[in-house]
C-alpha cells in the first residue's frame, strides 16, 4: 500500500491517499509512519494543507508516531497553504516530541517567516 499511496503522490492525485489509508485501516492493517508520510507529501504536493494536517492528526490518534519527516512535510504543505502560525506550531511540536530538526525542517521555519 505504501507503494501505491507514493504513486499517488507522483501522480498528483492526492484524494486518493486517504482513501487508501482508510482502506488499509478498514480490513485491520497496521499503518506504518511511511504510509501516513507518503499521504501527507501526496497532499503537500497537491496544494491540500488542511488534508496533510488532518493526516497527522489521524496518526496520532492512531498511535503511530510521526516522525522528522512527518512533521517536515506537514510544515512544507502548510507554507504551501501560507499557513506560517501552522508551520511555526509544529516545529515547536518537533521539540516537544524530542525530535532533532534537520535542514528541511529548519528550511520550512525560515520560509514560514518570511511569507
Amino acid at each position: 500500500y505504501g507503494a501505491i499511496i507514493s504513486a499517488c503522490e507522483n501522480g498528483c492525485q492526492w484524494r486518493l491517499a486517504p482513501q487508501l489509508l482508510a482502506e488499509m485501516q478498514g480490513v485491520g492493517l497496521q499503518l506504518e509512519v511511511i504510509a501516513y508520510n507518503a499521504s501527507i507529501s501526496a497532499c503537500e504536493k497537491s496544494l491540500q494543507w488542511q488534508q496533510a494536517l488532518h493526516i497527522m492528526a489521524e496518526m496520532r490518534s492512531c498511535r503511530t508516531e510521526p516522525n522528522i519527516i512527518t512533521y517536515s512535510s506537514s510544515m512544507s504543505a502548510c507554507n504551501i497553504g501560507s499557513q506560517w502560525q501552522a508551520v511555526l506550531q509544529i516545529l515547536a511540536e518537533t521539540r516537544s516530541a524530542r525530535l532533532e530538526p534537520n535542514v528541511i525542517t529548519y528550511s520550512a521555519g525560515i520560509i514560514a517567516c518570511a511569507t
